[in-house]
């Protein structure tokens, strides 16, 4: 979990929080912070884990004097001791560059993206890392954003073997507001030029791509500001991959939605099971309580599954801020204070994280049983005591427990990727 406000070297140089799933509990294994940390970095900005792996974004550490230019990290657990491997920057850093802003790692390969500055006409780009066993981390590519604007490049981040999703939720696509998804393909020798995914229904002030997950050939993609029966009632979008082409396959809708719910606002999924969270949502009536949503798929179908919520909820607590999914594992979390914790079969019992009042940057799981990385931003968590168990609400119907499930961990990227 990121603690970009965490104050250990200086105001707002920030720390990662590492949390160890033994039994039925959750336990701190370690805090990170950057060798050369200093004040106003925002180090946990975004954070990622895959295996022994973790990769933090620092996108306000000003390098050689270039403010905002952004740096990410890489850290590798020896047993249990986790160790900074790398500092990774762009190749010609520059004043306002934001490298780290969004970083995801897989495998042997770590993709950052610097979100740039259109204001100060700082070009949004890509960088893809790539670990060589003699040289360590080195930058194989940088690829440019689709053109300088406010498009808000970098609002998500999502990867497989060959995919590279990337949202612009402000981009002006089908008007002010309605939002993108950046595509990026490897072709077995190159990435592909930047191509756009935009939903069907996609219109103005829909922010399609604030959030977007993938699993196997499979993507999810929010929207939270679309309307469809209310105004901001929000939505999620199901793409699959078919013929080298990405093709949308179903539209989800809450079937409870109201006016400003946010449904959208984040999504993950594994396995043929979506997490959709909706944080402005009044749940029982309480304002801005947020909902979690359980949707899964049903031969060429998505169905609503369950809705979840804390078993005591909480003005403003926007339940559903973040989510993420991994193997059998499932969380949402509040924006200020609690991570709920409980198994994809959605039985009422889960755990509660209580984490750093200053984390409020990505969260990130991994499922070293045999699963795939998936990465949620925007959570405000706090940690002051140890993790409990909390009873949570679910719909009345129960999701059966998931027996088919991906059991291999993805391949390794190929040399060149």
């Amino acid at each position: 979990v990121g603690a970009p406000g965490d104050n250990d070297r200086g105001d707002f140089s920030g720390a990662a929080y590492v949390f160890l799933r033994k039994a039925d509990t959750f336990e701190e294994q370690a805090k990170l912070t950057a060798d050369d940390g200093f004040r106003d970095s925002y180090f946990g900005q975004d954070v990622s884990i895959f295996g022994d792996t973790i990769l933090v974004g620092a996108d306000r550490d000003s390098l050689n004097g270039k403010k905002d230019s952004g740096s990410a990290y890489i850290f590798r657990r020896d047993i249990d001791v986790w160790q900074q491997e790398a500092k990774l920057t762009p190749k010609d850093a520059v004043d306002f560059e934001r490298f780290g802003a969004r970083v995801s790692i897989m495998a042997d390969r770590a993709v950052v993206v610097a979100a740039g500055n259109a204001e100060k006409n700082v070009s949004a780009a890509l960088y893809i890392f790539h670990r060589h066993e003699k040289r360590g981390w080195v930058l194989k590519h940088r690829l440019l954003a689709p053109e300088v604007s406010n498009a808000n490049f970098g609002s998500s981040l999502s990867q497989t073997n060959d995919t590279i999703l990337i949202g612009a939720q402000e981009d002006n696509v089908r008007g002010p507001g309605s939002g993108s998804v950046i595509l990026y393909t490897w072709n077995g020798s190159a990435w592909s030029k930047p191509s756009k995914l935009v939903a069907k229904e996609t219109r103005a002030s829909d922010r399609f791509g604030c959030s977007v997950g993938m699993s196997g050939d499979m993507a999810i993609i929010g929207a939270f500001g679309h309307t469809n029966k209310w105004k901001g009632d929000g939505a999620a979008y199901i793409f699959k991959q078919k013929g080298g082409h990405w093709v949308e396959v179903a539209e989800l809708l809450a079937e409870d939605g109201d006016a400003n719910d946010g449904f959208g606002r984040s999504v993950s999924m594994s396995s043929g099971i979506a997490a959709i969270g909706a944080a402005g949502d009044e749940h029982s009536g309480v304002d801005k309580s947020g909902s979690g949503y359980i949707f899964v798929r049903q031969g060429q179908k998505w169905v609503q599954q369950s809705k979840l919520s804390p078993s005591k909820v909480s003005a403003g607590a926007r339940f559903g801020q973040a989510v993420s999914m991994s193997g059998h594992m499932a969380s949402f979390s509040t924006a200020s204070e609690h991570a709920f914790v409980f198994p994809a079969s959605l039985t009422q019992v889960g755990w509660t994280l209580t984490l750093p009042s200053r984390c409020f940057g990505g969260i990130s799981e991994y499922d070293n049983t045999g699963g795939h990385e998936v990465t949620d931003k925007r959570c405000r968590l706090r940690r002051n005591q140890p993790p409990r168990t909390r009873r949570l609400h679910a719909g009345s119907k129960r999701l059966p427990l998931c027996r088919n499930r991906e059991g291999t961990l993805p391949q390794r990227p190929k040399n060149g990727q």
